[in-house]
C-alpha cells in the first residue's frame, strides 16, 4: 500500500524525492481525492477477487464513487470532486483524464466506452456504449454523449454536438 501511495503522490502531486513518504501519507489521510485514487490504483494491481470486491466496496458507500472491477485506467487519474462518479466495469481510460462529480460511463448495447489521453470532463455528463472520445477533448457540464468525439474537440449537450475545434500548438492546449 505503501508503495502504492508514494508513486500516486510523485505522478499526481509532486516529483520532488524529499520526504516523499511523509508528504504522501500525509496527502492519503487529508485529501479525499487523492485517497480515492490511491484506492483505485490498488483495486487494479490487486490479484485477488475478493479484494477487489472489498476495496471497490469502499469506494462506493463511502465516498460514492464506482468503479467497475475490470476498468482499465492509465496514468495520472485526476478526479475533482469524488461524489458520484460510475466507471463501467469495461471502460478504458487514457492517461491524463480528468473527472469532475456526477460522471458516467456506461454500458450501452453491452459495449463501454474509450476515453483516449488528455480528456476532461465536467460535471453530471454522461459518456454510453461504444463510444471513443478523442485526444485532448472537452465533455462541456451535463452533456450526453453517443457518438463518437474527434480529438481536440469541445462537445456539448443532449445529445452531444461539437461546439468547437481546439487549436492546438506547440505548448499544448491553447
Amino acid at each position: 500500500m505503501l508503495k502504492v501511495i508514494c508513486r500516486e503522490y510523485r505522478e499526481n502531486i509532486s516529483a520532488d524525492k524529499r520526504f516523499t513518504l511523509l508528504y504522501a501519507l500525509l496527502c492519503f489521510w487529508r485529501v479525499p481525492n487523492f485517497r480515492v485514487n490511491v484506492y483505485i490504483r490498488m483495486m487494479q494491481e490487486a490479484k485477488h477477487p475478493l479484494r477487489k470486491e472489498l476495496i471497490s466496496k469502499k469506494l462506493c458507500l463511502k465516498y460514492g464513487v464506482e468503479v467497475g472491477r475490470n476498468t482499465t485506467i492509465g496514468r495520472k487519474l485526476a478526479i475533482r470532486h469524488i461524489s458520484g462518479i460510475v466507471l463501467g466495469s469495461g471502460a478504458v481510460i487514457g492517461n491524463n483524464v480528468t473527472l469532475y462529480h456526477g460522471v458516467t460511463l456506461g454500458q450501452r448495447n453491452k459495449k463501454y466506452p474509450k476515453i483516449l489521453d488528455g480528456v476532461t470532463i465536467y460535471p453530471n455528463s454522461t459518456i454510453l456504449g461504444d463510444v471513443v472520445i478523442g485526444r485532448n477533448s472537452i465533455v462541456l457540464a451535463s452533456s450526453v454523449v453517443l457518438k463518437d468525439v474527434p480529438d481536440n474537440c469541445i462537445v456539448a449537450g443532449n445529445p452531444a454536438n461539437i461546439v468547437k475545434n481546439i487549436e492546438v500548438g506547440i505548448e499544448g492546449r491553447s
